[in-house]
């Protein structure tokens, strides 16, 4: 395998030792399993029902996922039976239900390591041969689920873990939506503020509170587990582009899904006065892969970075420097402010038009024009200039 494999602990929830050996017999892939009893017995444990939808007047019981059920029968397959990348993608949704971030970048990387060693084997689901190079549609489907599916999971992992029994914990998906309410909140106080209670999420400053009752060390480590994933995720889109060329699926949404959890994580350490690791879990691989404890793993060598002094902004890059560093100043000394969070959140639209930024904070035609109202433009106007564009 080309793809450098961290060394996970044997026997662990994260050895794929198995997984990733050939089977015998004349096929090492196996046969594929799809008609087979236990896709349809997988299918059902990974079922559960949206418990924020109404029961009806038969009040049935939810159905809740069974993870543990679908690692084991997932691990079943890949194990003893068949290498299906369909399969290994719902091992990654349970594993990440079931552990976390812990298990975000292992699981990745069983991704890239198994379409690796056997895409020219036979891996399923199969490529269709029908036309020339053949279509590699089938086979890379399921990773294009997972990168619709897999950030939205991420958001609602808890990002905070303060006292009580037990632990408070707030996630990213939260601290959207108690955002989206303070913004409403000039405009609205009082409709805002019976909104929020009903809805029984948190609010900013509850977010900020649990945030700082957190352990430096669980914020470190989240930062680790991030870095680790996206290294386990350039990984895959390098085999992906080497089998697939230009019919290789992008994995953007999973990348900036991980990138923006990893850069909420960081303004918290930042608030606490600690720098977050600048490696992008390099060492961190390097130093697991050696068997050594990644905690102890060195400190990379110096990136090259600028240095911005005094006087007058020369450069785009030198003003959302100068931001950042407001941002992060105000962060720590007035963290119950919704600035520094909007700070944030509007550097990371830099490179986007304003038309687009508005689609993206709104939900809907009624939505966006009440944000064009705030900013004082005319929406009729804008939405001629952008040919339409914002009445999605």
């Amino acid at each position: 395998m080309s793809a450098d494999t961290l060394s996970p602990v044997a026997g662990g929830p994260f050895d794929f030792t198995a997984a990733l050996s050939p089977l015998p017999g004349d096929s090492p892939v196996g046969p594929s399993l799809r008609y087979d009893p236990v896709y349809d017995a997988i299918r059902e444990a990974r079922r559960q029902d949206d418990p924020s939808l109404p029961v009806g007047v038969w009040q049935t019981t939810a159905k809740r996922a069974d993870w543990d059920l679908a690692i084991r029968l997932c691990r079943e397959v890949l194990d003893q039976r068949s290498k299906d990348i369909q399969i290994a993608c719902w091992l990654t949704e349970a594993l990440v239900h079931r552990h976390g971030f812990s298990a975000l970048g292992p699981s990745i990387r069983l991704l890239a390591d198994l379409c690796d060693a056997f895409w020219d084997e036979g891996l399923h689901p199969e490529i269709d041969e029908a036309e020339g190079e053949g279509d590699v549609g089938a086979r890379v489907a399921p990773l294009e689920w997972l990168n619709d599916k897999l950030p939205t999971w991420l958001q609602t992992l808890p990002l905070t873990r303060s006292g009580g029994q037990p632990p408070i914990g707030y996630s990213f998906a939260d601290y959207e939506n108690a955002q989206r309410h303070q913004l409403a909140a000039v405009r609205d106080p009082r409709g805002v503020v019976a909104a929020l209670a009903r809805s029984g999420g948190p609010t900013l400053a509850e977010i900020e509170a649990s945030a700082q009752a957190t352990a430096v060390t669980f914020h470190h480590a989240q930062h680790d587990r991030l870095a680790e994933a996206l290294v386990a995720i350039d990984a895959l889109s390098t085999v992906l582009d080497d089998h697939c060329g230009r019919q290789a699926p992008g994995l953007v949404g999973l990348r900036e899904g991980c990138v923006a959890l990893q850069g909420w994580v960081d303004t918290m350490l930042r608030a606490k006065g600690e720098e977050p690791e600048m490696t992008q879990a390099t060492p961190v691989e390097s130093a697991a892969a050696d068997g050594m404890d990644p905690d102890l793993a060195p400190d990379s060598a110096p990136q090259d970075e600028p240095v911005y002094g005094a006087g007058p902004i020369q450069t785009r890059e030198e003003a959302y420097f100068w931001l950042a560093e407001a941002a992060d100043f105000l962060l720590r000394s007035e963290p119950h402010s919704p600035t520094p969070y909007l700070i944030h959140r509007a550097l990371g639209w830099a490179n986007m038009p304003l038309h687009e930024v508005l689609l993206e904070v709104s939900r809907g035609r009624n939505d966006l024009s009440a944000v064009f109202d705030f900013l004082g433009f005319n929406f009729t106007e804008m939405s001629q200039q952008n040919g339409g564009k914002s009445g999605k």
